[in-house]
């Protein structure tokens, strides 16, 4: 993990650039604690700064701001480029000369050979990027197809133009002032998180995935354009043909060796490589990937609780004798997390309500002691429908289908009935096995509302949200499927298939 921080700020001098930028950049220190470096433009006042968590090419070669061969380009990357060995062979093959083996160098002479957009179509990788054209004197910024690494940018009410991997960096500018967007407030407490483009401030957005990002001078907003380079509702509708037809055992090898090829390029570095293992499915299943890879025990590292209604220690540490891991473990006592909380509670930009981040940074922080990168199972649930939410939804839907119209109207009404009238007591007797919520009536509420749901998208978006009359993705996930079922692909996939598609939008 790096970060990157930049502004366009003529009206100071370049000694006060320089030292500025230094200052906001030590703000994303934990981000790259191994290398800093600037780059500075006096005639448009354009400055680049980064801070690099070294993990390929550790040498000078991989520093950054880095520029092109030829001189033209500037970049500043945050993420990896996993296929740029691959890359790399191409464009030796065209005549390209490379210094040092970082996928920064790649990715400047890939730019600088096919263009930023065709180079990013053939990049495979997670990546927020800062690129400086000096010939068309534009800036480019950019982040992946999935929006896994942070990008953020906007103006401050003086007229710069600003943009960091965080927050925190932008807002620690002497002219920064906050002023929180309500909107954004709105969407974290209906989903717990603030979806993008919108941040918590009202002059800043983040970048969307896939999303380029062009500012030319003079460097205002009327001067911002944006494109995409990977449109990922048009590469799953649009396609011209279905896609060919796998038996069930031919599927099953071709996702083997996705997984095998995704692991193993993810697992190149120069550092220690390591994994987190909670003895789940998704985490289980790449250490035993990466256990085939490696010709030495990999590093695992396992978070344990003393209540044994939350442990999954003993499953891990199962798993890790299996595959013959270097396994680490720690357990957590409710006092580790109160005496970290302090800390835990101001790593994120913006507010994240999901308690699942508690553990995660304290197993971060443990595993940091002896690797630079772990691998993880996160992305499993989203890629192969294990939220629960799915399944639900589906049922509902089905459940409703069978009614007449009428029937699920009056049936809306008598489980609002219930929720209201029932003694308490005789509700969660009878229905606390249905609601994972200790507010059952609430869950009656919920449930009256998803039985007078017109449609999927309305039922999915009631169990998804936290509070009622607030269906803020809906019209987007309507678009979406309108779109969807005009293309060849729409009849071949199931109901929850067509939920998991909607996530990935």
């Amino acid at each position: 993990m790096c970060g990157l921080i930049g502004m366009i700020e003529p009206s100071r001098s370049r000694e006060d650039r320089s030292t500025l930028g230094k200052f906001l950049s030590n703000h994303l220190r934990h981000r790259g604690p191994d290398q800093e470096g600037l780059w500075d433009d006096a005639e448009t006042g354009l400055l680049m700064a980064h801070r690099r968590l070294s993990i390929l090419d550790l040498s000078e070669h991989g520093r950054q701001p880095m520029q092109s061969a030829s001189g033209r380009f500037i970049i500043c990357l945050n993420g990896e480029i996993y296929n740029h060995q691959e890359l790399r062979l191409k464009l030796q093959e065209t005549g390209a000369n490379f210094r040092g083996t970082s996928d920064t160098e790649v990715l400047l002479a890939a730019i600088e050979k096919w263009g930023l957009s065709e180079s990013l179509r053939k990049c495979q990788g997670m990546f927020a990027l800062s690129l400086w054209d000096k010939e068309s004197r534009k800036l480019f910024l950019v982040r992946d197809r999935f929006g896994e690494k942070p990008l953020y940018y906007g103006w401050l009410k003086t007229g710069t133009f600003v943009f960091a991997s965080e927050l925190r960096a932008l807002m620690a500018h002497p002219d920064y002032e906050l002023e929180v967007f309500g909107p954004a407030l709105n969407a974290y407490l209906d989903y717990n998180y603030v979806r993008e483009p919108l941040s918590f401030d009202k002059k800043f957005k983040k970048l969307i995935p896939g999303e380029i990002i062009e500012l030319s001078s003079p460097f205002q907003s009327k001067n911002l354009l944006t494109d995409s380079y990977w449109d990922t509702s048009q590469n799953l509708f649009q396609t011209s043909s279905a896609p060919k037809s796998l038996s069930f055992e031919e599927s099953i090898k071709q996702l083997d060796h996705l997984l095998q090829e995704a692991i193993k390029n993810q697992m190149l570095a120069d550092v220690p490589v390591g994994a987190f293992l909670s003895g789940g499915i998704d985490s289980s299943l790449v250490v035993s990937k990466m256990a085939q890879l490696s010709p030495r025990p990999i590093k695992t590292f396992s978070i344990g609780f003393e209540e044994e209604e939350y442990d999954e220690s003993n499953v891990a540490r199962q798993i890790a004798r299996l595959f013959n891991t270097d396994h680490h473990e720690q357990i957590l006592r409710p006092q580790d997390i109160l005496e970290r909380i302090q800390d835990i509670h101001t790593q994120p930009d913006e507010p994240f309500a999901d308690c699942s981040y508690f553990p995660s940074y304290l197993l971060a922080k443990f595993a940091k002691e002896s690797v630079s990168v772990c691998l993880t199972g996160d992305g499993g649930d989203e890629v192969f429908g294990g939220y629960t939410r799915y399944a639900l939804t589906k049922r509902m839907y089905e459940i409703k289908a069978r009614l007449p119209r009428a029937l699920q109207k009056l049936s809306g009404r008598l489980s609002l009935l219930a929720g209201k009238s029932l003694p308490e007591a005789l509700l969660k007797m009878l229905f606390s096995n249905y609601f994972r919520s200790s507010n059952i009536r609430q869950n009656f509420d919920r449930l009256a509302e998803v039985l007078g749901a017109e449609d999927l998208w309305k039922i999915y978006e009631l169990l998804m949200t936290n509070r009622r009359g607030h269906y803020v993705l809906q019209k987007d996930w309507q678009e979406a499927d309108q779109t969807f079922s005009e293309s060849p692909n729409s009849k071949r996939l199931s109901i929850i298939e067509r939920l998991i598609l909607r996530d990935t939008l």
